[in-house]
Protein backbone atom coordinates (compact mmCIF):
# COMPACT_ATOMS: atom_id res chain seq x y z
CA UNK A 1 0.00 0.00 0.00
CA UNK A 2 1.35 3.28 -1.64
CA UNK A 3 -1.30 5.48 -0.30
CA UNK A 4 -4.67 5.58 1.59
CA UNK A 5 -6.10 2.75 3.59
CA UNK A 6 -7.26 -0.88 1.56
CA UNK A 7 -10.14 -3.03 2.61
CA UNK A 8 -9.43 -5.87 0.77
CA UNK A 9 -12.66 -9.05 0.58
CA UNK A 10 -13.35 -12.51 -0.16
CA UNK A 11 -16.72 -12.18 -1.19
CA UNK A 12 -17.07 -15.55 -1.32
CA UNK A 13 -16.38 -16.00 2.26
CA UNK A 14 -17.05 -12.66 3.79
CA UNK A 15 -13.74 -12.76 4.76
CA UNK A 16 -12.28 -8.64 4.95
CA UNK A 17 -8.87 -6.84 6.48
CA UNK A 18 -7.90 -3.57 6.76
CA UNK A 19 -4.40 -2.60 5.34
CA UNK A 20 -2.54 0.12 5.60
CA UNK A 21 -0.09 2.39 4.35
CA UNK A 22 3.21 0.65 3.93
CA UNK A 23 1.67 -3.05 4.29
CA UNK A 24 1.10 -5.89 1.81
CA UNK A 25 -1.56 -8.43 1.11
CA UNK A 26 -0.48 -11.72 -0.03
CA UNK A 27 -2.92 -14.31 -2.03
CA UNK A 28 -3.06 -16.89 -4.34
CA UNK A 29 -4.53 -17.29 -8.02
CA UNK A 30 -8.68 -18.14 -7.62
CA UNK A 31 -8.92 -16.04 -4.78
CA UNK A 32 -11.85 -14.12 -5.26
CA UNK A 33 -10.60 -10.52 -4.27
CA UNK A 34 -13.03 -6.96 -3.46
CA UNK A 35 -10.94 -4.09 -2.85
CA UNK A 36 -12.34 -0.81 -1.47
CA UNK A 37 -10.46 2.81 -0.02
CA UNK A 38 -11.29 3.34 3.50
CA UNK A 39 -10.00 7.21 3.71
CA UNK A 40 -10.09 10.48 2.27
CA UNK A 41 -6.63 9.86 0.96
CA UNK A 42 -5.96 8.60 -2.75
CA UNK A 43 -5.93 4.99 -2.74
CA UNK A 44 -2.54 4.09 -4.60
CA UNK A 45 -1.78 0.37 -4.52
CA UNK A 46 1.50 -1.77 -6.00
CA UNK A 47 0.74 -4.86 -7.43
CA UNK A 48 3.02 -7.19 -8.16
CA UNK A 49 1.45 -10.16 -10.48
CA UNK A 50 3.23 -13.90 -11.62
CA UNK A 51 2.80 -15.43 -13.46
CA UNK A 52 2.67 -11.94 -15.84
CA UNK A 53 -1.07 -11.11 -17.26
CA UNK A 54 0.70 -11.54 -20.89
CA UNK A 55 0.36 -15.53 -20.17
CA UNK A 56 -3.08 -15.12 -19.97
CA UNK A 57 -3.12 -15.77 -16.20
CA UNK A 58 -5.66 -12.47 -15.65
CA UNK A 59 -8.51 -11.15 -18.03
CA UNK A 60 -8.76 -14.21 -19.81
CA UNK A 61 -8.85 -16.57 -17.41
CA UNK A 62 -10.91 -14.48 -15.22
CA UNK A 63 -13.70 -14.28 -17.72
CA UNK A 64 -13.49 -18.31 -17.62
CA UNK A 65 -15.08 -18.23 -14.16
CA UNK A 66 -19.00 -18.38 -12.91
CA UNK A 67 -19.82 -15.21 -11.46
CA UNK A 68 -20.84 -15.48 -7.41
CA UNK A 69 -24.55 -14.96 -7.01
CA UNK A 70 -24.16 -13.27 -3.88
CA UNK A 71 -21.02 -11.17 -2.39
CA UNK A 72 -20.53 -11.41 1.17
CA UNK A 73 -18.79 -9.04 3.64
CA UNK A 74 -19.76 -10.57 6.94
CA UNK A 75 -18.42 -13.45 8.77
CA UNK A 76 -19.78 -15.20 11.59
CA UNK A 77 -16.98 -15.29 14.03
CA UNK A 78 -16.70 -17.60 17.48
CA UNK A 79 -14.23 -16.51 18.92
CA UNK A 80 -13.98 -19.74 20.91
CA UNK A 81 -13.97 -21.79 17.79
CA UNK A 82 -10.59 -23.37 17.07
CA UNK A 83 -11.48 -24.03 13.60
CA UNK A 84 -11.72 -20.47 12.82
CA UNK A 85 -8.79 -18.87 10.83
CA UNK A 86 -8.27 -14.96 10.50
CA UNK A 87 -6.04 -14.97 7.88
CA UNK A 88 -7.21 -17.63 5.60
CA UNK A 89 -7.71 -16.26 1.71
CA UNK A 90 -5.20 -13.12 2.79
CA UNK A 91 -1.72 -13.10 4.18
CA UNK A 92 -1.28 -9.52 5.85
CA UNK A 93 2.48 -8.65 6.04
CA UNK A 94 3.77 -5.79 7.99
CA UNK A 95 7.07 -5.00 8.70
CA UNK A 96 7.67 -7.12 11.73
CA UNK A 97 6.98 -10.03 9.34
CA UNK A 98 9.69 -9.34 7.09
CA UNK A 99 12.66 -11.57 7.10
CA UNK A 100 15.84 -9.35 7.19
CA UNK A 101 19.01 -9.99 5.39
CA UNK A 102 22.82 -8.18 5.24
CA UNK A 103 24.22 -7.73 1.73
CA UNK A 104 27.40 -6.76 0.74
CA UNK A 105 31.10 -7.53 1.17
CA UNK A 106 30.92 -5.73 5.05
CA UNK A 107 26.71 -6.22 5.50
CA UNK A 108 27.15 -2.98 4.23
CA UNK A 109 23.31 -2.80 3.17
CA UNK A 110 19.64 -4.10 4.84
CA UNK A 111 17.11 -5.52 2.68
CA UNK A 112 14.23 -7.08 3.72
CA UNK A 113 12.27 -9.77 2.26
CA UNK A 114 8.22 -9.36 2.46
CA UNK A 115 7.41 -12.46 -0.15
CA UNK A 116 8.63 -15.21 -1.86
CA UNK A 117 7.08 -17.89 -3.86
CA UNK A 118 7.81 -20.20 -6.83
CA UNK A 119 6.86 -17.26 -9.14
CA UNK A 120 8.58 -14.19 -7.55
CA UNK A 121 9.99 -12.44 -4.64
CA UNK A 122 9.34 -8.84 -3.50
CA UNK A 123 11.83 -7.63 -1.46
CA UNK A 124 12.72 -3.95 -0.13
CA UNK A 125 16.21 -2.35 -0.08
CA UNK A 126 16.51 0.14 3.12
CA UNK A 127 19.31 3.29 2.82
CA UNK A 128 20.81 4.96 5.62
CA UNK A 129 21.30 8.77 4.62
CA UNK A 130 24.24 8.84 2.21
CA UNK A 131 24.28 5.50 2.00
CA UNK A 132 25.92 3.66 -1.57
CA UNK A 133 25.13 0.17 -1.82
CA UNK A 134 27.72 -2.33 -3.07
CA UNK A 135 27.24 -4.03 -6.50
CA UNK A 136 23.92 -5.62 -6.41
CA UNK A 137 23.33 -8.75 -8.83
CA UNK A 138 20.15 -9.44 -10.14
CA UNK A 139 20.04 -12.68 -12.31
CA UNK A 140 16.33 -12.04 -13.56
CA UNK A 141 13.89 -9.39 -14.52
CA UNK A 142 13.39 -7.14 -11.77
CA UNK A 143 11.38 -4.14 -11.39
CA UNK A 144 11.47 -1.57 -8.56
CA UNK A 145 9.94 1.44 -7.47
CA UNK A 146 11.37 4.28 -5.38
CA UNK A 147 9.51 4.86 -2.01
CA UNK A 148 11.80 8.38 -1.66
CA UNK A 149 13.25 11.06 -3.66
CA UNK A 150 16.63 11.64 -5.11
CA UNK A 151 17.97 7.81 -4.88
CA UNK A 152 21.03 7.41 -7.67
CA UNK A 153 22.03 4.32 -9.31
CA UNK A 154 24.09 2.98 -11.89
CA UNK A 155 23.84 0.17 -13.83
CA UNK A 156 27.35 -1.88 -14.47
CA UNK A 157 28.13 -2.22 -17.62
CA UNK A 158 25.46 -0.65 -19.21
CA UNK A 159 26.61 2.92 -19.47
CA UNK A 160 27.96 3.51 -16.15
CA UNK A 161 26.35 6.72 -16.13
CA UNK A 162 24.90 8.02 -12.89
CA UNK A 163 20.67 8.53 -13.04
CA UNK A 164 18.48 9.18 -10.70
CA UNK A 165 14.91 8.06 -9.16
CA UNK A 166 12.37 10.23 -7.72
CA UNK A 167 9.19 9.42 -5.50
CA UNK A 168 7.38 6.95 -7.64
CA UNK A 169 9.51 6.19 -10.24
CA UNK A 170 10.25 2.89 -11.58
CA UNK A 171 13.31 1.09 -12.91
CA UNK A 172 13.56 -2.06 -15.02
CA UNK A 173 16.36 -4.42 -14.93
CA UNK A 174 17.12 -6.95 -17.58
CA UNK A 175 18.30 -10.45 -16.68
CA UNK A 176 21.91 -11.00 -15.30
CA UNK A 177 21.82 -6.73 -14.41
CA UNK A 178 24.39 -5.52 -11.66
CA UNK A 179 23.77 -1.92 -10.37
CA UNK A 180 24.34 -0.21 -7.13
CA UNK A 181 22.00 2.59 -5.56
CA UNK A 182 23.06 5.66 -3.27
CA UNK A 183 20.43 7.41 -1.30
CA UNK A 184 21.62 11.35 -1.65
CA UNK A 185 19.37 12.07 1.32
CA UNK A 186 19.76 13.16 4.62
CA UNK A 187 17.20 10.66 5.77
CA UNK A 188 16.41 7.03 5.26
CA UNK A 189 15.25 5.92 1.87
CA UNK A 190 13.71 2.87 0.47
CA UNK A 191 13.00 1.24 -2.79
CA UNK A 192 10.44 -2.18 -3.19
CA UNK A 193 11.57 -4.44 -5.69
CA UNK A 194 10.44 -7.85 -7.47
CA UNK A 195 12.65 -9.96 -9.06
CA UNK A 196 11.09 -13.12 -11.39
CA UNK A 197 12.10 -16.54 -10.67
CA UNK A 198 10.51 -17.97 -13.87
Amino acid sequence: MLSGVLIINNPETGETHRINKGESVFFRKDTWHHAFNYSDDYLQVLEFFSPPPSTGTSGLYAKKQKLLKNSKYIRKVRQLDNKFKNQNSFKIIREDDYVWEMHGKNQEVLIANIIETEFLKVKKIHLIPNQITPLLKYKKETTFLALSNNISFIIKNYNKKESKLNLNDGLFLTENSECYFKNNNKENSYLIYCESIK
